[in-house]
């Protein structure tokens, strides 16, 4: 059996969050929610399905507990690395992530 003496805790905290943000980002996509928009996230915590682009109540619905659970999970690595270390895991995080998303989670400009 292989021994996780070498995993540190930045890593163990750095494991869930990007999972539970990568899934947001599919289903802010599957469900047309642009979360980098203005007051979206907001909106999205107070049930609000009118930031949806597209028809997905199951979807929403995760969605929305995921970012809840998102919220949950940076406390408590709050809690435990530290707010420093917790924005950097959180900086990294958004950096790998960012490519694949970043685009898709903007309203596309009326141009």
């Amino acid at each position: 059996m292989q021994q996780h003496d070498d995993i540190t805790p930045f890593d163990r905290w750095s494991r869930p969050i990007e999972e539970i943000d990568e899934e947001i980002g599919q289903l802010s996509v599957a469900c047309g929610v642009y979360l980098l928009e203005p007051g979206v996230i907001e909106r999205l915590l107070h049930n609000d399905t009118s930031v949806c682009d597209h028809g997905n109540q199951r979807a929403f619905d995760k969605l929305r507990q995921l970012v809840m659970m998102h919220y949950i999970v940076t406390e408590r690595t709050v809690e435990a690395l530290g707010a420093e270390q917790t924005q950097e895991l959180t900086s990294r995080i958004v950096d790998r992530l960012r490519p694949r998303f970043e685009r898709l989670l903007h309203k596309p400009s009326d141009e």
